[in-house]
């Protein structure tokens, strides 16, 4: 029984942060545009289209399993999504460090730490 509970207030964490950083996005889309331009993984006609794409579906994504909607499908989609991020980043420190504005203007450690602890739950 703990252990079911504890899997379910990792969901609602895992949900609570990618809704607020997919609507933080939202609200600056061009901060957002820009971020990905910075870290010039992808042409920027591809970039415009991830600008406008990728918040609303990590905003969907995380209020499906935050309602309990194919949650194990919107886990996977979101786990997917911290392993891209995690992957641009990598990529992005190999050569010059550039960390995106995604949740806030919390210090780095801190925006790390937010988003390092529930995927560590899951992965365990």
């Amino acid at each position: 029984m703990v252990v079911i509970l504890f899997f379910i207030a990792v969901r609602f964490w895992l949900a609570a942060l990618f809704l607020y950083a997919g609507l933080q996005k939202l609200r600056v889309r061009a901060g957002f545009y820009s971020t990905i331009v910075a870290f010039q993984l992808v042409p920027g006609y591809l970039a415009r289209q991830l600008a406008l794409f990728l918040p609303g579906a990590e905003a969907g994504c995380a209020l499906a399993l935050l309602l309990g909607i194919a949650t194990r499908w919107m886990a996977f989609v979101l786990l997917a999504m911290i392993l891209i991020f995690s992957f641009a980043l990598a990529i992005a420190c190999a050569g010059i460090l550039v960390w995106p504005a995604i949740v806030s203007e919390r210090p780095i450690q801190e925006r790390s730490a937010l988003f390092l602890a529930p995927c560590c739950a899951i992965l365990a």
